[in-house]
């Protein structure tokens, strides 16, 4: 099996688990919000130290364990999301969580009905626009839309939106890349 394939099916097996226990015990939204304040932490450009422990291999599971308890002890999150970053250090998988946390959280907003999606743009949106694609997108997948909006000059005009597994694809280059494979068989 593909490495990135078994990576990806580990951090999927693990956020399922892991939302299947929240959604159980009625703790969705306190364990969303607790993977999204670690998610933070871990983004925190003054957090080198917490970083350097969730990667590194140089710690041991037990350093590892006791220092998350320590830091999460003193933030007041602990329970479900404790108990579970443990186990991801136990096994060796605390490396994963950045992806595991982006997996629970698309399960989270399946659940509450939500799609989100990303758009990639070679220019800014407007307001109203955002809004327009927004209210587009729900009306045929019949779901409450979270866009968020990168802009990449690359593209050159136009647009691409992924939306889980599906991609749009409605660039100026896409197309001009389109033209020149068909002009190159011409050619040839």
């Amino acid at each position: 099996m593909d490495e990135n394939l078994t990576f990806s099916v580990v951090c999927c097996r693990y956020a399922e688990a892991l939302f299947g226990l929240s959604r159980d015990r009625g703790l969705l939204v306190r364990v969303e919000e607790d993977l999204v304040f670690f998610s933070a932490l871990l983004n925190d450009k003054d957090n080198d130290d917490l970083r350097r422990l969730v990667v590194s291999p140089v710690f041991s599971a037990g350093e590892r364990e006791r220092a998350l308890k320590s830091v999460f002890g003193r933030c007041g999150v602990g329970g479900v999301i404790l108990s579970f970053l443990c186990v991801l250090v136990r096994n060796g998988r605390l490396s994963h969580i950045r992806s595991i946390i982006s997996r629970f959280r698309s399960l989270c907003a399946e659940h509450r009905g939500e799609m989100n999606v990303i758009v990639v743009s070679a220019f800014s949106f407007t307001e109203a626009q955002i809004a327009r694609l927004k209210e587009s997108i729900g009306t045929v997948f019949g779901k409450d839309v979270q866009i968020s909006v990168k802009v990449d000059p690359a593209l050159l005009g136009g647009f691409s939106a992924r939306m889980g597994s599906r991609m749009i694809d409605l660039s100026v280059r896409t197309r001009l890349n389109a033209l020149c494979l068909a002009m190159k068989e011409v050619v040839f």
